[in-house]
């Protein structure tokens, strides 16, 4: 990722000039040519979803700063966790790794312990395919509830209404989080029409 991030800031530029000269942002979505290839977290995916956690603050639900040792903890915990990755291409280049998740199982209860996307392609649709893609996974095994939450910071504002948006039906809130439900038999799944996923789970 580190040793990409000129080609990336490259493909990120040229996308921006795309959105700037587009006639509408629709058309700009539709010309991108997205592609979000969705995977669990591998030994060698490692050290960037830990870098993820350490670092992003603005679109990130929970903040929950997860090093190396606790993701691995859950890569080691099969039935107990989940944990994906989703790697963005366009048709100016690949822009790596920029949204993961970890998912805590229980039965057919689960519960979204983070999400949180890289600034490289916010507002571009790709977290309503990621989030849709790894909700139908849950529910083809046998995941019938999906809990998250949203804990606010000074930075994370722009997602206050994320899950709201997605589909997700309001729990709680309490002084310090808002909390959120997903039914499998009662919400649709988020998606995107600008976005081609393509599941490797």
């Amino acid at each position: 990722e580190d040793a990409q991030r000129s080609a990336m800031y490259q493909a990120r530029r040229k996308a921006r000039e795309a959105q700037s000269s587009a006639t509408s942002f629709e058309d700009y979505l539709t010309g991108l040519g997205q592609k979000l290839q969705i995977e669990p977290v591998s030994a060698a995916t490692l050290p960037r979803i830990a870098q993820m956690h350490q670092k992003t603050n603005q679109f990130n639900l929970t903040t929950r700063r997860y090093d190396e040792a606790d993701i691995k903890a859950m890569m080691d915990d099969p039935a107990g966790h989940r944990i994906f990755l989703g790697t963005v291409s366009d048709k100016f280049g690949d822009h790596g790794i920029t949204i993961c998740a970890t998912i805590a199982i229980n039965g057919n209860e689960a519960e979204i312990t983070s999400l949180l996307m890289s600034c490289r392609v916010i507002g571009r649709e790709v977290e309503a395919a990621f989030l849709g893609a790894i909700l139908d996974h849950l529910a083809a095994s046998g995941v019938e509830t999906v809990r998250a939450c949203y804990i606010p910071t000074e930075k994370n504002i722009i997602v206050a209404d994320f899950y709201e948006q997605q589909g997700f039906i309001k729990d709680d809130t309490s002084s310090e989080k808002t909390f959120y439900q997903w039914h499998g038999s009662k919400c649709a799944l988020p998606r995107s029409a600008h976005v081609e996923t393509i599941c490797q789970l």
